[in-house]
This record gives structure tokens, sequence and C-alpha cells, in this order.
């Protein structure tokens, strides 16, 4: 079963475009595209071509679980030791301004959390006092007048 074929005439029967496809599914227009042709290496990694696949179809009126069956027998998981396809977005080894910022203030915020535990583990030692984490709690105590006192 040709998988493009079945998704471009049933999307043809419902005469519906591409655009309007790409509006409801939120699915951009040239992925649509490369379903219906087939096009499978311009769609990015396999997760989201199935998820893809089984949006699209669901959207046409298919059956999802077939069309994303037949694209696993046509296109099956490469073997252990061969690797995927690098991500067309980022280039490999590199990292985007965003990844390293993310990274940098999480770094920046993991070392000061570390900086100021460790100034109040030290401020405690030097006291000889628990820190107020590991200080039992301490109840309100309310203290009644007796009757007789009034």
């Amino acid at each position: 079963m040709k998988i493009g074929a079945v998704l471009l005439r049933a999307r043809k029967a419902r005469a519906v475009t591409l655009e309007e496809v790409s509006d409801v599914t939120k699915i951009r227009r040239r992925y649509l595209e490369a379903l219906e042709n087939e096009q499978f290496d311009i769609l990015p990694e396999r997760i989201y071509t199935r998820c893809f696949l089984g949006t699209y179809a669901r959207f046409l009126g298919l059956d999802a679980t077939e069309l994303i069956q037949a694209f696993d027998r046509t296109h099956p998981l490469p073997a252990k030791n061969e690797t995927q396809k690098p991500s067309a977005s980022v280039r490999p080894g590199k990292t985007t301004g965003r990844t390293r910022k993310v990274a940098f203030r999480t770094r920046l915020a993991s070392s000061r959390d570390a900086y100021l535990m460790a100034n109040v583990r030290n401020i405690m030692a030097a006291k000889k006092k628990p820190p107020w984490w590991l200080q039992p709690v301490n109840r309100l105590k309310i203290l009644t007048r007796s009757r007789s006192d009034s």
C-alpha cells in the first residue's frame, strides 16, 4: 500500500487544500507534502513522522493505526549499531544560543545554591546549633489562667 497515494486520494475526496489541513492539524505544509509524496527523509525524526502521519490520517477519516503500521513495515527501525540521521535544525556538536544560556543559568543557579547551603552549614556549625530544618518543631503553648485567678 502506498501511504502517500492513500493520503492524497482521501484529501482530494474531501476536497480540502493543504493550507486548510495545515491550519487544522498544525502540521507544516511542507511536511504534509512530504507525507503525500512519500519523501520521508524531509521529515524530522521518526517519532514525529509517525505522529504527523497519524494526525493527518485521523483528520482525513482514515485508520491511523493501519497507516502507521504500513509506514513501520516499509521503513523499519535502524539496527542498534546504526545511528539515526542528525536533526536538521542543529548541527552535531553545536548548541544554540538558547541552549547555552539555559545551561549557564542552570550551572549558575546550582553553584549559587551550593554556596548558600555551605554558608548556612558553616554558620550553624559555628553556633553549635542544628539548622532550622533539623530542629524540632516548637508548638505554641497557650497559657490559660485558672479560674481561681479571676
